[in-house]
């Protein structure tokens, strides 16, 4: 990933203060993390418990020089060669960028979602085509409205694989992620009860997910989950179904048996 300030601040619609040709190759969005000050630029998020606003004069002092912040330059004007790209909503801004970014990339993409599982799925992917394939991944657990964004900006020329996950916790949040991961080929591990405080019945959050796979060539989900099955069939989406089941023996994947010793567990399929 490399852009210069110019590049992001026309991307995103933010207005650009200081240096049109700062070369930007790393984000930041959080101040204790820095690596290549030159090269980088810090994202001030805010959320609820905080505010990236406030960690702009100790990174500037750490060489940090590139900032995108959604409030008035005028209490940051004595950092005299600092650059500011100003925008309205810091995050919405990222994640502007980040579908920007992956709009670039004319590769498979793999997008995950469910309760649970996520992250195992996603290695243990990788653990299985790491060799036939230059693969960005989400890093541990980055499947938040930041953590999609973060780990779609990790795309580069010598990617030609992405596996990324994606996790709500409340409604209106996959159409978003969607638009970042655009996942040719979808998962769908698993319907449970995590964060399910937010939605009004288990069908409801599990429609809110598979949006996740509205474009998606392929979509591979537990075929005897009859809420997952009845959503997925209700959205009429084209994609290619690649079912496994441990009932139906006509599943693209039938699960015959599933055998554990000790730490160990094999599973017998066709």
């Amino acid at each position: 990933m490399l852009y210069s300030s110019s590049d992001i601040a026309q991307i995103v619609g933010g207005q650009l203060f200081g240096r049109k040709d700062l070369k930007i190759s790393h984000v930041l969005t959080d101040s204790r993390l820095i690596s290549f000050p030159e090269e980088s630029l810090f994202i001030a998020l805010v959320t609820e418990k905080n505010d990236g606003h406030r960690y702009i004069e100790d990174l500037y002092k750490n060489n940090v020089k590139c900032f995108l912040v959604s409030k008035s330059t005028e209490n940051f004007s004595h950092l005299k060669d600092a650059t500011f790209i100003v925008v309205e909503d810091t995050l919405l801004a990222l994640q502007k960028w980040a579908k920007h970014h992956r709009e670039s990339f004319q590769i498979p993409v793999i997008g995950i979602t469910g309760s649970n599982g996520k992250t195992i799925v996603k290695e243990w992917l990788y653990q299985l085509l790491n060799e036939d394939y230059k693969i960005t991944r989400s890093p541990r657990s980055y499947n938040s409205q930041i953590g999609v964004s973060l780990s779609v900006l990790q795309l580069d020329t010598n990617s030609n694989l992405g596996i990324f996950e994606a996790g709500i916790s409340k409604m209106n949040e996959m159409q978003r992620l969607q638009s970042i991961i655009q996942p040719t080929i979808g998962i769908f591990t698993n319907l449970g009860e995590a964060h399910q405080e937010n939605f009004s019945s288990l069908e409801e959050k599990c429609m809110e997910k598979v949006q996740l796979f509205r474009d998606s060539e392929a979509i591979v989900f537990p075929f005897d989950d009859s809420v997952i099955k009845k959503c997925i069939d209700e959205t009429g989406f084209k994609a290619k179904k690649l079912v496994w089941s441990k009932e139906d023996k006509t599943a693209s994947f039938y699960v015959e048996k599933i055998e554990k010793e000790g730490n160990n567990t094999r599973v017998h399929y066709n």
